[in-house]
């Protein structure tokens, strides 16, 4: 079944590529064999742990002051708005930015364990995940 503005689908028989030149083959089999590669997985791993580390701890920073219920708190609440949002925004900055490392190292080590597992047992599978768990 072919759809407008849609490459038309192999037939029964193709292969995956099929409808592609043999330069867009190559170009897929390089792209594939770099997204396999460990350099690219720690360096994607990590980027992403830091990306979701920075917006957690943005979250986190943001819900700190809720309620006044420590002295620090309450030294908070007494100050002008403008202040405290100065404070506030400064916080969760600095409690973004230290979630943001702490989850790409995390992240990272993850990763560098896991593909060295891969690597030195050959093989790609769950026990490669979980021995890597443990070794983090």
């Amino acid at each position: 079944m072919s759809f407008p503005g849609f490459p038309q689908m192999g037939g029964a028989g193709a292969g995956p590529n099929a409808g592609m030149s043999e330069q867009e083959q190559n170009m897929i089999k390089m792209m594939n064999a770099a997204a396999e590669s460990c350099p690219f997985k720690i360096a994607l791993s990590g980027g992403a742990g830091f990306a979701l580390g920075g917006a957690f701890g943005f979250l986190t920073g943001a819900m700190a002051y809720d309620v006044p219920l420590t002295a620090k708190g309450t030294e908070i609440y007494n100050l002008p708005w403008r202040e405290q949002l100065k404070h506030g925004f400064k916080d969760m900055g600095t409690r973004a930015w230290s979630s943001a490392k702490t989850f790409g190292y995390i992240g990272a080590i993850y990763t560098t364990a896991e593909c060295s597992v891969e690597g030195l047992r050959a093989k790609n599978d769950l026990t490669n995940h979980v021995v890597a768990g443990c070794l983090t």
